[in-house]
Order: C-alpha cells, then sequence, then structure tokens
C-alpha cells in the first residue's frame, strides 16, 4: 500500500506510513469517497456541457436557415421579372410551361443558379422552382394578382404543376417560399397553405 502524503510503499498490514508516520487508514477512508465525488463532478459536468452545446447547435442554424429564405426569395424575384419581361415581348402573354426555364436562361439573360434554392440539392439542369402551369400561355392582363406564379419544389428540369409540387424540404420542413402574379414574394409556413390562389378562377381549397 502506498502512502498518500509521501508515496512510500508499505506493507498491506501496516497502518502507519514508515517513512513519514502518516495513518494510512485515512488514505483507505478517503480515497473512495473522493473517487467516487470526482466521477460524479465529471459525469454532472459532462451533462451540462452537452446541453449547453446543443442548445448552441440549435441557436446557430435557425439563424442559417432563416438567412438562406432571403436569397431564395431573390432568386424568385428575379425570375418573376424575367417571365414579365417575356410577357411583354410576346403580346401580354407568359411563357408556355414545357420548357420556361430554358427560355428565360437563353433569351433573358437569367444566370441557371438563379433558379437553385441555395438550400436545395439542385443540379445543373433543374430548378428548385415550380412553374404554376394554370398561368402558362395566358395574357398578364387575365390574372389576377393574388395567383400564384413560383413556388418551391422538388428539384428538376423546367417543373411546372399546381399544388402537388409544392415543397418546404429546401428550408427543413419550415415552409417554402411563394411568388405571385403581382410580383410579390412571401415564406408560407403551411406546408400547401388552403387560402392560395392557383387558378384564373376560384381559389381552390
Amino acid at each position: 500500500m502506498n502512502c498518500w502524503q509521501c508515496g512510500k510503499e508499505n506493507p498491506d498490514d501496516a497502518t502507519i506510513c514508515q517513512n513519514c508516520n502518516s495513518p494510512l487508514s485515512e488514505q483507505t477512508q478517503a480515497g473512495p469517497k473522493t473517487s467516487k465525488l470526482v466521477k460524479r463532478i465529471f459525469v454532472a459536468t459532462t451533462i451540462i456541457l452537452l446541453i449547453i452545446l446543443a442548445v448552441l447547435i440549435h441557436g446557430l442554424t435557425r439563424p442559417r436557415c432563416t438567412a438562406r429564405k432571403i436569397p431564395c426569395a431573390t432568386n424568385m424575384a428575379a425570375i418573376d421579372k424575367a417571365i414579365l419581361l417575356y410577357a411583354k415581348d410576346h403580346n401580354d402573354t407568359f411563357p408556355p410551361a414545357e420548357n420556361w426555364c430554358d427560355i428565360l436562361i437563353e433569351n433573358y439573360n437569367v444566370n441557371p443558379k438563379t433558379f437553385h434554392c441555395p438550400e436545395s440539392n439542385a443540379k445543373k439542369g433543374q430548378s428548385s422552382y415550380a412553374y404554376n402551369i394554370n398561368v402558362a400561355g395566358k395574357k398578364v392582363s387575365e390574372v389576377p394578382p393574388d395567383v400564384v406564379l413560383l413556388f418551391e419544389t422538388t428539384p428538376d428540369t423546367n417543373p411546372a404543376g399546381g399544388p402537388e409540387l409544392l415543397s418546404t424540404e429546401n428550408h427543413q420542413g419550415d415552409g417554402c417560399n411563394i411568388s405571385y402574379v403581382d410580383q410579390h414574394v412571401y415564406f408560407e409556413k403551411d406546408p400547401k397553405p388552403p387560402y392560395l390562389r392557383w387558378t384564373v378562377g376560384d381559389v381552390e381549397n
């Protein structure tokens, strides 16, 4: 048995250190208690640190996600303007749905990357934004300003359709950006808001 004061090795049955005369029994009693206390403090400290780390990670992630919504909305606003420029050049008519992305890229200098939401996994030639097929080919002047024009979707080539294509995956399920014929863009938290107007006629539920 080693002395807890001087470290001198002593016989197992010794009660007093042969080197410094310190009671070896104090070591026997204090050692295990001290060890258990240290372990408890270590466990408690580790748990507290893990909780703090989780809170920090959550706090850092949310602002990042929120910040990424802004350039996404900016992309959609730029595409909206290009669509209206097309309409101006084509007798006030919205572009066709089949190749609407290609038309804007080739004829209206829209950067292909503008079609990519920063949070999506869109690849070259794909778009994170879908075109409301219900307005394709129609006169701009005949479509109410609150009708959906573009909305976020799973990346695809020239995506066009209705609410069945709407997706919130780009923003971790928090919602998605939607642009309207009057060119305003709004982040909708409801995955599929029932009040959105998809057609020129009545509001669809």
